[in-house]
């Protein structure tokens, strides 16, 4: 949806991966990417990590495919003078792949190394070559709250970390920089800017009620009650 510009419903595809689990292709989903678009126009751009664009798609600029690449595939780099002077970038999922097998300790541990090999790759393409479009995408934060969402350290260490990386990214000379989340893992802060609370009260935006049910009230219940919370979900992922 961020890349392409369309409401969920209309890419052709629910999930990042199908019911038989597997991955869905660069061309599982309906639509024009915004490099794309930009590449018709005449921009060239740098997209580096992005989920679900494997395999490549042509477009003017270069393309390191991201999450749900095959740990097999060879053209994860295009166009092919990249992977020749960027053999040891880590591609994409592959800290899933490994990291997952070796443990929680040795994948927070990797997460601060491929991240950051990823981005002086992102920052010395930038500096070769001149791009007007460049989407550097962190898949760590993601995959590290996924499996220490109750170790707060170790989230604010990797978050420290990547606000470290965009001060270095800030320092080069970008016109525009946007930071964006798909998605967030607890409530959004009544003091932090959130989008579709500003487009609803401009009148932009209409809410509709949701949340009835059993079900929802049955999470209702375990946001008050964390404690609880922590013990359903520990349970349930040890029986499920």
């Amino acid at each position: 949806a961020f890349a392409i510009g369309k409401h969920p419903a209309a890419l052709g595809a629910f999930a990042p991966g199908s019911r038989s689990l597997i991955p869905a292709t660069s061309d599982g989903f309906a639509g024009t990417r915004i490099w794309e678009a930009l590449g018709e126009a005449g921009y060239r751009s740098l997209i580096m990590d992005f989920p679900n664009t494997w395999p490549p798609r042509p477009f003017p600029g270069a393309l390191f495919t991201g999450f749900f690449t095959p740990e097999d595939a060879q053209d994860h780099i295009v166009p092919v003078q990249l992977k020749e002077r960027y053999p040891d970038y880590p591609r994409g999922g592959i800290e899933i792949l490994r990291g997952i097998k070796s443990g929680k300790d040795v994948l927070a541990k990797k997460e601060h190394e491929i991240t950051r090999k990823r981005f002086e790759v992102f920052r010395d393409a930038c500096a070769r070559e001149e791009f007007s479009f460049a989407c550097f995408y962190v898949k760590g934060t993601d995959l590290l709250q996924h499996y220490f969402w109750d170790e707060t350290q170790t989230l604010l260490d990797y978050w420290t970390f990547i606000d470290g990386l965009l001060a270095e990214a800030l320092t080069d000379t970008w016109t525009h920089v946007l930071v964006a989340s798909d998605h967030g893992f607890d409530a959004v802060p009544r003091t932090a800017f959130s989008t579709n609370r500003w487009l609803a009260d401009e009148g932009f935006l209409r809410l509709t009620a949701v949340g009835a049910g059993a079900g929802a009230a049955a999470r209702r219940f375990l946001a008050r009650h964390r404690p609880l919370a922590r013990a359903y979900y520990h349970i349930r992922h040890r029986l499920f």
